[in-house]
């Protein structure tokens, strides 16, 4: 909204909170999709961050890894060139967004969604998450802890799931 975040006015986001929204997007992916967001806008302007900026970051992440899956065998190096050179020019990242959104054949597309994930860490696999039974219990549970507000039940499921090497997000 254009607007500085700050505590004192209310309305600042935590990362927890990005990352759970950004998960809600793209199971599994939350993180890839922050560091697009984040990467959305050049370092020396401000960053608007809204709900928009997120889902814009995900449909992007997503157009990214079907990409990938449609490229083939193709030659990720000279993407990789363009990728570098685009950012030297004052680390410009929108210029990458841009010249990725631009491209129109699919190995094209997928060369340049290999070379960004690459120089950023973006995981673009399409493994799911299947969580075990007894974590699948204890979700449900606490759903329905939640539900009867029975919060410190609810809290107590949450650390046995965190303690299990999940995260949980809450709606």
């Amino acid at each position: 909204n254009g607007v500085k975040m700050s505590k004192s006015l209310g309305n600042f986001v935590t990362w927890s909170q990005a990352l759970d929204w950004a998960q809600e997007l793209v199971p599994g992916r939350g993180g890839d999709v922050l560091k697009i967001a984040m990467l959305s806008a050049t370092w020396s302007k401000p960053l608007d961050w809204n709900g928009t900026l997120l889902e814009k970051a995900a449909h992007t992440y997503l157009q990214m890894r079907s990409a990938v899956q449609h490229s083939g065998d193709v030659e990720v190096e000279p993407f990789r060139q363009q990728v570098v050179q685009l950012l030297t020019r004052n680390f410009n990242t929108p210029l990458v967004w841009a010249a990725f959104h631009a491209l129109k054949t699919p190995s094209e597309r997928g060369g340049m969604a290999k070379a960004i994930a690459g120089l950023w860490s973006l995981d673009l696999t399409q493994e799911t998450v299947v969580y075990p039974e007894e974590v699948q219990q204890w979700l449900r549970e606490r759903e329905e802890a939640r539900r009867v507000r029975d919060y410190s039940r609810s809290d107590a499921l949450r650390a046995l799931i965190v303690a299990a090497g999940y995260a949980v997000q809450d709606r």
